[in-house]
């Protein structure tokens, strides 16, 4: 269970805002005399039964169950055989591959069997079909604002974010899950399956599906050029917790130089994108935007993190110069020209405009030097055991809307869709199936090992912060050419940030 106790709803759009707050009137499910929405369909026996993970129902939904999502997926009941899917035949073995990619072809390919098995299980299990409907990312965010809005949902189920889903539940267009499901069940106790977003308001509607991996966005470092400049390995300061915020200065004021003595400076401590160092330093410090009701820019912590982006561009000048009207990308893999010290790093990115290293070998060359994932230092109001290290704001959230026919049917064949291991992890966790996210980052087995264990230690320590989704300008850029200063770019916009809360809380 993801616990965030005050994680604050943000905005759809503005006009799901003001949707949320002008339809109030519209059409709703009925209410319980204890203020919940009234959602259960019961067992035979009058009570909601549990077996296998599931909950019995004695009523039984013909309508096919439609999935919105913005890409396409499968498998369900549109697919006829398994080369349905393009990663069946992506994952067929290739001359040429090695090893460990025949492996990792061969889960994926038992995975996806297994998958495509269940689809009759469960239609057979509930006498209806299911179906993935791609509506579009913009599509999804129609859907919801209208049809739910009007008390009649497009779709039984939402492939969501939290910018969506988090409003639509503090605002009751959710199901919540605790109305139909006894307290034993696998979403309140183990969680081997699926697991729920906590906002601290009693209810359990934004789902997630347990297992994979999630984008983690470690500090990545050149090996080669801190060894050539006597500095200590960022990961063994780290677990001696020495790695701070001071330390990274030091290393990153050490690192920019002008090799070849024409006055100019030709190699740099950091290169990055605005946004993605902003948000790794207010991780780092455990500062926060919008992850409660209570705007946090204008916070002592948040006062921390914008002096450190300010003097690592003003003060310490070790950053490579680069401007909003650049691609972000391009910014992203500078560190390819082997001239930065520490940089934003992702295996995604890694994998944009090339390739870092041949790993599958299809790429035919690789980089002259070895990259290291390492933790970000630690800011001096951070704590190094106890912060986040995610902002888990993408990623796969799925709701069921209020309004929706037999909802307990509907979460069943959702629960029922993940679980196609039944119950059994060992093939859903198989190592060979991260092969994508364990070998793209190096060159050698031990420092992709190394690799890996970071990004895991990363995954394992999430939050939700939607500063970035509020729709605010933060004026970074004026602040990183040093014509704002950290003050003013507070005052700036710390109340656009509590006029959005404010809007999405009804204040």
């Amino acid at each position: 269970m993801f616990n965030f106790k005050k994680v604050l709803a943000v905005a759809l759009t503005s006009a799901m805002i003001v949707g949320l707050a002008a339809c109030g009137e519209q059409k709703q499910p009925q209410v319980l005399a204890n203020g919940d929405q009234q959602q259960t369909t019961v067992g035979a026996n009058g009570d909601a039964a549990q077996n296998n993970g599931q909950t019995d129902t004695n009523k039984k939904r013909t309508k096919d169950v439609l999935i919105g999502t913005w890409w396409t997926q499968h498998y369900d009941s549109a697919d006829d055989e398994l080369a349905d899917s393009p990663d069946w035949i992506v994952n067929q073995d290739k001359d040429g591959d090695d090893d460990a990619t025949k492996a990792s072809n061969a889960v994926n390919r038992a995975q996806m069997e297994a998958r495509f098995a269940n689809v009759k299980t469960i239609e057979q299990r509930y006498g209806l079909k299911f179906f993935w409907t791609n509506l579009t990312y913009a599509g999804v965010k129609e859907s919801i604002n209208t049809s739910i809005l009007a008390g009649a949902p497009d779709c039984d189920i939402y492939l969501t974010d939290a910018g969506m889903a988090i409003p639509a539940q503090t605002n009751g267009f959710c199901t919540d899950l605790r109305t139909i499901l006894p307290a034993d069940h696998d979403l309140f106790t183990t969680q081997t399956v699926i697991t729920f977003l906590d906002l601290g308001d009693g209810k359990a509607c934004i789902l997630r599906r347990q297992g994979g991996m999630n984008n983690t966005n470690p500090l990545a470092f050149n090996i080669q050029m801190l060894e050539e400049n006597n500095l200590e390995d960022p990961r063994v300061l780290w677990e001696r917790g020495e790695w701070t915020w001071d330390k990274f200065n030091e290393y990153l004021q050490v690192l920019t130089q002008d090799t070849d003595g024409d006055g100019q400076t030709d190699q740099y401590g950091w290169c990055g994108w605005d946004s993605d160092l902003f948000e790794e330093l207010m991780l780092s410090n455990g500062a926060n935007i919008a992850s409660t009701t209570t705007e946090g820019l204008s916070s002592n912590a948040m006062t921390e993190v914008l002096q450190q982006m300010y003097d690592m561009y003003n003060v310490y000048n070790v950053c490579v110069p680069v401007s909003y009207d650049m691609d972000s990308n391009d910014v992203r893999t500078k560190y390819r020209n082997g001239n930065i010290g520490f940089w934003w790093g992702n295996v995604w990115v890694s994998q944009t405009n090339g390739s870092d290293y041949d790993w599958d070998g299809t790429l035919g060359y690789t980089l002259p030097f070895d990259i290291a994932y390492c933790h970000w230092p630690v800011g001096p109001s951070g704590n190094q055991d106890t912060d986040p290290q995610l902002n888990n704001v993408g990623g796969e959230l799925y709701i069921i809307p209020a309004g929706v026919e037999d909802p307990l049917t509907v979460f069943n064949v959702l629960y029922d869709m993940w679980n196609w291991y039944d119950g059994d992890t060992t093939l859903r966790d198989d190592p060979a199936t991260f092969n994508w996210w364990i070998d793209a980052t190096a060159k050698t087995d031990e420092l992709r090992q190394e690799n890996w264990k970071v990004q895991t230690e990363i995954n394992s320590k999430s939050t939700v912060d939607l500063w970035n989704s509020l729709g605010v300008n933060y004026d970074l850029w004026s602040l990183m050419d040093g014509t704002v200063t950290p003050a003013q770019l507070q005052e700036m916009h710390k109340q656009e940030v509590q006029d959005a809360l404010d809007a999405v809380f009804g204040k």
